[in-house]
């Protein structure tokens, strides 16, 4: 899910089941920025580490949200049991994380992008 300030806007009733099929079933999950309320309506960060634009925002905008013991205050995607989460500044950790989910047996490559991208931000 990527980020929009639609996400503040609208509740999206239809992607909220969507994403719990979607958990449910199994399939890596991937939510940027605003993207991370519709997981968070979906009870995905419920008992999951995560993270999101600021812990504010999500208890702000995510009627239901109940994961704020879990909450991750980093400027980095974290992944936890098929949910990647990350603030709409980390879109290159939140690709990494997503590709690790969607491609596992391609670590070597996905490491390679990973220092690619760290060398090209001085981390």
């Amino acid at each position: 899910m990527i980020g929009s300030e639609r996400w503040a806007e609208e509740t999206n009733p239809e992607v909220v089941d969507l994403l719990r099929r979607v958990s449910a079933a199994g399939a890596p999950i991937g939510t940027i920025c605003a993207g991370t309320l519709a997981a968070a309506r979906a009870g995905l960060l419920n008992g999951r580490a995560h993270t999101s634009n600021s812990l504010e925002f999500l208890k702000a905008n995510a009627v239901g949200y109940a994961g704020a013991d879990l909450y991750d205050d980093t400027p980095r995607a974290v992944s936890c049991g098929g949910v990647v989460t990350a603030p709409g500044s980390a879109p290159g950790s939140f690709s990494v994380e997503v590709l690790r989910l969607a491609v596992p047996d391609q670590s070597q490559a996905i490491d390679a992008y990973a220092k690619m991208l760290a060398a090209d931000h001085g981390r």
